[in-house]
């Protein structure tokens, strides 16, 4: 594994306000959006939510183990983290 780039939170919200519409480059609809990162507890997800992580928890369990040896915790990056 090999960490490509790493983005906080406050970048990528202000990148998410610039973000054009496909009709209508001028048109920026996130421009004045309030955009927050929360911690939501496992409790609060919904049952088809549930039902998909637990698909996949094994191959999160795996990258959580990986990023973890970068530094990084999956479960709570603040960010965007590029990876290969």
């Amino acid at each position: 594994m090999k960490i490509l780039e790493f983005r906080p939170f406050e970048v990528l919200a202000k990148d998410l306000r610039e973000i054009p519409m496909l009709i209508d480059e001028a048109l920026r609809p996130y421009r004045e959006a309030t955009i927050k990162l929360l911690d939501v507890p496992p409790s609060d997800l919904n049952l088809t939510t549930l039902y998909a992580l637990k698909a996949n928890i094994e191959t999160q369990r795996h990258l959580r183990t990986s990023l973890l040896e970068f530094g990084y915790d999956s479960l709570n990056l603040g960010g965007l983290l590029r990876y290969e």
